[in-house]
């Protein structure tokens, strides 16, 4: 009988082990692990942007092969009014968005809630053209300040700005066509 007990018991411990393995194995591949931002989330290659390792022009499929599959279908209209957006999938509860076109290639991808001193690592590493103004206004929080990079060869555009609750949001797309405008009033101002 004390044998019996021996074997259940080291039977139902192996059990416990296992079962505790695979929840672990299931806890590791979560939204909130994948889309924690960080400077490292951002990089850039052949002149393109990449955040979370897609990119302007990636397909549907690609995003979810990289990304994973936990997604959900939005289509928030107030997000994509200056983008050709026919779909949207969000991850990690919005804080993430990726725009697609009609074709399901990514157009925008935005992230709300990251840290200034991360968009700071990112803009202070990069090379090209980049501008901001967090640290040239009184309230660096004012929605109307904005930081940016921009990849002219690959019409690549990063910009990072405050809302109005003080969350900092960062937006990869292409440039509107009124961006020509700012950056010739930006080579204005930073000439005189």
């Amino acid at each position: 009988m004390n044998n019996i007990l021996k074997r259940f018991g080291l039977l139902l411990l192996l059990s416990v082990i296992f079962l505790a393995g695979c929840q672990e194995d299931d806890k590791s591949n979560t939204d909130s692990d994948i889309m924690s931002f960080d400077s490292d989330s951002f990089t850039v290659e052949n002149e393109k942007f990449y955040l979370y390792g897609i990119t302007l022009d990636d397909s549907k499929a690609k995003v979810i092969e990289h990304l994973g599959s936990n997604y959900e279908d939005v289509m928030n209209l107030e997000l994509s009014t200056s983008e050709a957006t026919d779909s949207a999938i969000q991850y990690n509860n919005g804080s993430v968005i990726i725009l697609f076109n009609k074709d399901e290639v990514v157009r925008g991808i935005y992230i709300d809630n990251i840290q200034q001193s991360d968009f700071d690592k990112i803009y202070n590493s990069y090379d090209g053209f980049k501008y901001e103004e967090f640290t040239k206004q009184e309230d660096k929080y004012d929605p109307n300040n904005i930081g940016f990079i921009y990849s002219e060869k690959a019409d690549h555009l990063l910009t990072a700005k405050y809302d109005n609750k003080r969350i900092l949001m960062v937006r990869l797309k292409s440039p509107d066509p009124n961006f020509n405008e700012l950056l010739e009033y930006i080579n204005n101002q930073q000439k005189q």
